[in-house]
């Protein structure tokens, strides 16, 4: 979403933004915010995981007492 709404402001600006080599180069630029939202995700999901894990592990250890 966010690389669209560059290009269409930059459209805005000066259509030849919106195609050629400086099309490729912002969407190659966009690939780093993407990485990073990507691996907040993943950080996110590991901290729910741990989480339950850890609930998990409690509960195991009380049965077994």
């Amino acid at each position: 979403i966010l690389r669209v709404v560059v290009l269409s402001l930059l459209y805005l600006i000066d259509p030849a933004y919106s195609s050629g080599d400086f099309h490729t180069m912002i969407g190659m630029l966009m690939l780093i915010p993407g990485l990073g939202l990507f691996l907040a995700v993943g950080w996110a999901l590991r901290l729910l995981e741990g989480d339950e894990h850890e609930e998990a592990g409690t509960v195991a250890a009380g049965d077994q007492s």
